[in-house]
């Protein structure tokens, strides 16, 4: 993916910083920090590039100052929509490689594991949690 991305001058952190703002305009950094598994420093770091290069712009929670929000520039949009072709591109090259019934396999054990991971305690396995616990 940063392969493919490189040409538009954005990481493929950057393309899932982007992505996250897209799906939920108005996202704190905190929460982008947390769904990207980093810590708060680097995904202001990462939000700081982003905001240098006109792709994203911070502003004020109007309920709570402290909070910075992001919202994806006219720049930002025109951007993530051309990185969606290019990693589109790449995903259609992984699953040409499998062929339609792996491809269908995949998807549905990536979906298991998802699964897994989002079950609750009342949900009989919470895998997140059980790997922890064996540590």
């Amino acid at each position: 993916m940063d392969e493919a991305l490189r040409s538009l001058n954005i990481s493929t952190p950057q393309y899932a910083v982007l992505s996250l703002i897209e799906g939920e305009a108005g996202i704190s950094s905190a929460k982008i920090a947390r769904a990207g598994f980093v810590t708060p420093q680097t995904m202001h770091g990462i939000l700081a590039n982003l905001r240098r290069d006109g792709l994203v712009l911070r502003e004020a929670d109007p309920e709570h100052g402290r909070i910075q929000r992001s919202l994806l520039t006219p720049q930002g949009r025109k951007v993530l929509k051309q990185a969606h072709r290019a990693v589109r591109e790449v995903e259609n090259i992984m699953i040409r490689s499998l062929g339609v019934e792996e491809a269908e396999q995949m998807t549905i054990l990536l979906r298991r594991c998802a699964d897994a991971l989002t079950d609750g305690p009342s949900g009989g396995t919470n895998a997140t949690a059980s790997a922890f616990k064996m540590r």
